[in-house]
């Protein structure tokens, strides 16, 4: 009847074909090796015999991407490319890369290739090179230049994002279960070196259309899991914006909307120059409301800045004279 599979895992589109792995077809559980695609243009047909077996039955493929016109495959044990025509000719090869892929959600596509989350590091496809050589103890329960290590048995949850050039990787480093990611490494793709930071996300995603990192459920290193609401979300140029939700959102004292600015990745251009914050924009509709803002620059004392109090959404321009 050429139905698509239930409860797939993941879904890819490649060769004007939708891809999918994992789930179900009538009932049955696919085998974990089998990838599946659709008619050609017509995504959503698909016919019985239209899969291919991704190595053995010992395989599981993990997650599907497609970069530069192939498509891989990423199992727990290897990466595959899917090479062929049509229907008839599509098989997985394997290729030279034999580190597989510990977490679906960490396996992104970047400007010059794939990264991925291997057991022992995270490295660059289809070149090979681990880009986690520098910090790589942190891996296996070692602290490096203050980065702490991954926390043992957290790393399904690792999440790991690619934005403005640089790969973020969101990881927990604590076992401490109402914990969740509370650090995000980065590394700079231009400047190929790795800084971070001490909150972190359970899930990153580029949006193409508005070049925007957008994440959730932001976690920092004093706060549990069940401090944070349930819609906090990371976006605009991150991690230049962090938002915490609204005031009726928080727990009671805590009535406002905090916003973490870190410079360190933030050089415009000059990131070993000093530089110095001169002034707040806040933009924003406070309904009539009188709105305090209030700063603080490496852990001093809240300073007041002015009140924002608008009718309808505008811009007030504060002065802030803070920073090295």
């Amino acid at each position: 009847n050429q139905l698509p599979p239930d409860e797939v895992k993941g879904c890819e589109i490649y060769d004007n074909r939708l891809w999918t792995w994992g789930g179900t077809q009538g009932g049955i559980n696919e085998p974990l090796n089998r990838l599946r695609f659709s008619k050609g243009t017509r995504v959503e047909l698909f016919p019985a015999s239209n899969f291919i077996y991704v190595g053995s039955g010992n395989e599981q493929i993990q997650r599907v991407l497609e970069h530069d016109g192939e498509l891989f495959v990423f199992t727990l044990t290897k990466v595959y490319r899917v090479v062929g025509q049509n229907e008839n000719t599509y098989r997985a090869v394997s290729t030279a890369v034999n580190q597989g892929l510990m977490n679906p959600l960490c396996c992104v596509r970047g400007t010059r290739g794939i990264f991925m989350r291997a057991y022992d590091g995270i490295y660059e496809f289809p070149s090979g090179r681990k880009i986690s050589e520098p910090i790589n103890q942190i891996f296996f329960g070692e602290t490096v230049n203050g980065i702490e290590p991954v926390g043992a048995g957290r790393e399904p949850e690792e999440a790991m994002g690619f934005f403005d050039s640089k790969l973020f990787f969101s990881y927990c480093a604590t076992t401490d279960p109402t914990i969740r990611n509370d650090r995000t490494l980065i590394w700079d793709t231009i400047y190929e070196r790795w800084s971070w930071f001490i909150y972190g996300a359970q899930s990153l995603y580029t949006e193409p259309e508005t070049n925007l990192l957008v994440g959730c459920n932001l976690t920092q290193w004093y706060q549990t899991i069940a401090d944070v609401p349930a819609d906090t979300r990371v976006s605009g140029a991150w991690p230049m914006r962090l938002e915490y939700g609204f005031a009726d959102q928080c727990d009671v004292g805590f009535r406002g909307i905090p916003c973490i600015i870190d410079t360190r990745e933030y050089d415009l251009g000059a990131p070993d120059q000093e530089k110095q914050f001169i002034d707040l924009t806040v933009d924003a509709d406070t309904q009539g409301y009188p709105v305090t803002v209030q700063a603080s620059f490496d852990g001093a004392d809240l300073e007041a800045l002015g009140v924002v109090q608008t009718t309808a959404r505008a811009r007030t321009v504060l002065p802030m004279i803070m920073g090295d």
